[in-house]
């Protein structure tokens, strides 16, 4: 039997409600395949967790200093992670 390789899925988006109905929709739309999907609310866990898991996706709001004055927009954590990894795909977001 060949298993399939789990997906690693990663999302930062710093409104909790889009991001459950986002994480929702994918696990839905993709039951068929092996998925974790880790949730960030800041750049900054983002890029954290990242150093240990290499995701596949990365689902990356462009703005994501809602809560926070100094908080690391979305297109620096995008710089940052096309350094770190290239093989990673990044979906840019905006609402």
């Amino acid at each position: 039997m060949n298993a399939k390789k789990k997906v690693n899925i990663f999302i930062v988006e710093d409104n909790k409600v889009f991001t459950m109905a986002l994480k929702t929709d994918i696990e839905t739309a993709f039951s068929h395949l092996p998925l974790t999907i880790h949730t960030f609310e800041a750049g900054e866990t983002c890029m954290e967790k990242f150093k240990e898991i290499k995701p596949e996706v990365v689902i990356l709001d462009y703005h994501l200093n809602g809560k926070y004055y100094d908080a690391i927009d979305g297109i620096k954590v995008l710089d940052w992670i096309k350094k770190e990894n290239t093989e990673s795909n990044v979906i840019m977001l905006t609402g």
